[in-house]
């Protein structure tokens, strides 16, 4: 294959494949040091994803394109960079809520209890019960890893939409019609 022709979405693989393991190798250092049910902490993460995207459609931008790049194209990179790393984290994500360790799922239901009864003090037992009943439909180890998929690409595209308006570079040469 000539390196010329290497396409967006092989890129954007080895981009998101990038951010999905440094995804990965975070979520489980959090998880060693017992940290992983702090959300401020959670939400670092996301600068893994705007990293790679910045990165990767850089790269893409300076070897495949001769540095020039649309808004649309910078668009479709950033997303795909944010979809692969999405997907990988998903895997993950079943991986360990499935098999190891199965009772974080019931951690997290556990914290949203406590932060439910401190935020709505008003808020009787049952309909707690009833909105954590809800909430266990969507943190169940095969349910949790689709609905990340979905957030993490719907983050990915306002990302991307925000990050292309910086990474575009649109050739300004003016080619002859002859």
């Amino acid at each position: 294959m000539d390196e010329k022709k290497k396409s967006v979405s092989s890129n954007a693989l080895m981009y998101g494949s990038l951010v999905g393991g440094a995804g990965i190798v975070y979520s489980l250092i959090l998880y060693i040091m017992d940290l992983s049910m702090n959300r401020w902490l959670g939400n670092v993460s996301f600068l893994f994803y705007i990293g790679g995207m910045i990165l990767g459609t850089l790269h893409y931008r300076k070897l495949y394109q001769d540095n020039f790049m649309t808004y649309s194209q910078a668009v479709g990179s950033s997303f795909l960079i944010g979809l692969f790393a999405a997907i990988i984290l998903a895997i993950y994500s079943f991986i360990f809520f499935k098999f190891i360790d199965p009772g974080m799922i019931d951690k997290i239901l556990e914290s949203s209890r406590n932060e439910m009864t401190a935020k709505a003090p008003q808020m009787s037992d049952d309909d707690v019960d009833k909105a954590l009943s809800i909430a266990r439909f969507f943190t169940n180890a095969y349910v949790l890893p689709i609905m990340s998929i979905i957030m993490s690409s719907f983050i990915s595209i306002i990302i991307a939409l925000i990050l292309a308006i910086f990474l575009k570079k649109e050739d300004t040469t003016i080619k002859s019609t002859n």
